[in-house]
C-alpha cells in the first residue's frame, strides 16, 4: 500500500513537470526574486478564507438559525443566575464579589466568543480523514493546518460579523442594565482575546486529528468539547469552582479560551500581570501548535491510501 508521502510525491512531480513547461523562461526565478512565493501563499491563504466566508453567506436560514440559538442559550443562564441570586444573594457570597451583574456580563461574552470560535474544525479534519479526501487536500499549495486555518479566520470574520455583533446588540438591549465592563479595558482584552482564538484552533485541530488513528472520532470529540467548556470556564467561572480544582484548572491552557480573557474585561490587574499573562497563553498555544506538527507528521508517515 502506497504512504500519503509517496502519493504526494507523484503527484508533486506531475504538477512540477506541468508548471516548467507552462511558465516561461526565467518567470518562476523573476517571480522569486521579487517575493512571489510569499504573496502567492498569503493570497492563497486569503482565497481560502474567502471561500469560507462565501459558504457560510450561501444559507442564510444557518445564519439566522445560528443567530437565533445563542442568544436562546445565553438566557437560560441569564434566568438561571438570577432565580440563584434571589434565593442567596450574591453567588459565592459577598466576599466572593461575585454580583449577578458580573456574571451576567461573563457569560454574555463567554457565549459571543464561543459563536466565533466553536467552528467543527475537528469534525472537518476526521471527514477528511475518513472519505479520503485528505490526500487530496494534501496537494493543496496550503499544508493542512494552514488550509483550516485560513478557513478557521475566514469564518471567524464572518461568524464575528453576522453572529456575534448582531447577538451582543441583542444581549445588550435585552439585559443592558445588567451587562457592565470598562471599554478602557478593551486594549488588554484584544491580544487575550487573538489567543483565545488561536488556541481554540489548535485544540480543535488537534482533536481532529485523532481520527487518524482511531478513524472514527465522534465520542472523543464530543467528549474532548465537554472537558473544554467545563476546564475552559464557559460553564462555570473558574473563580467558583472549589479552591482544590480551582488550582488544577487553572494549570490548563483551556482557561485562556474564555475565562482569562474575560477576567481582563471584568477584574482591574497590573500590567505586568496582564503582560505575563499574555506571554503564558502564547507559549501554551505554540506549543499545541508544535504538538499538532509533530502528531500531523507522524500521522502522515503511518497513514495508508486504499485504492489507486
Amino acid at each position: 500500500m502506497p504512504t500519503v508521502r509517496a502519493f504526494l510525491a507523484k503527484v508533486g512531480t506531475g504538477f512540477a513537470k506541468e508548471n516548467a513547461t507552462a511558465q516561461e523562461p526565467g518567470a518562476s526565478a523573476r517571480f522569486n526574486r521579487i517575493g512571489g512565493r510569499s504573496r502567492q501563499a498569503l493570497f492563497a491563504r486569503y482565497m481560502v478564507g474567502r471561500t469560507a466566508i462565501k459558504e457560510t453567506l450561501c444559507y442564510p436560514a444557518d445564519v439566522v438559525i445560528e443567530f437565533v440559538s445563542y442568544p436562546l442559550a445565553f438566557m437560560g443562564y441569564f434566568f438561571f443566575v438570577l432565580a440563584m441570586a434571589a434565593h442567596g444573594g450574591a453567588i459565592g457570597g459577598d466576599a466572593a464579589g461575585t454580583s449577578v451583574s458580573a456574571l451576567i456580563t461573563y457569560f454574555s461574552i463567554a457565549w459571543m466568543l464561543r459563536m466565533i470560535v466553536d467552528q467543527g474544525v475537528d469534525g472537518d479534519v476526521a471527514a477528511e480523514v475518513q472519505s479520503g479526501d485528505v490526500a487530496l487536500a494534501l496537494v493543496r499549495p496550503l499544508p493542512l493546518a494552514g488550509f483550516f486555518f485560513a478557513r478557521f479566520v475566514g469564518l471567524g470574520l464572518a461568524r464575528l460579523v453576522y453572529y456575534g455583533v448582531p447577538a451582543w446588540l441583542l444581549l445588550t438591549l435585552l439585559f443592558g442594565d445588567e451587562i457592565r465592563f470598562e471599554p478602557a479595558r478593551l486594549v488588554w482584552f484584544l491580544p487575550y482575546a487573538v489567543i483565545a482564538f488561536r488556541m481554540a484552533f489548535e485544540i480543535q485541530f488537534a482533536i481532529g486529528l485523532v481520527s487518524f488513528f482511531t478513524f472514527v472520532n465522534q465520542q472523543v470529540s464530543w467528549s474532548f468539547d465537554m472537558l473544554v467548556r467545563l476546564a475552559s470556564g464557559l460553564i462555570v467561572p473558574l473563580s467558583l469552582f472549589p479552591p482544590v480544582v480551582a488550582v488544577w484548572l487553572e494549570a490548563l491552557p483551556f482557561q485562556y479560551i474564555y475565562y482569562r480573557p474575560i477576567q481582563v474585561l471584568l477584574e482591574p490587574a497590573p500590567s505586568n500581570v496582564l503582560l505575563s499573562g499574555l506571554a503564558i497563553g502564547a507559549a501554551w498555544t505554540l506549543a499545541l501548535h508544535l504538538l499538532n506538527r509533530g502528531v500531523l507528521a507522524l500521522a502522515l508517515r503511518r497513514h495508508v491510501i486504499y485504492g489507486s
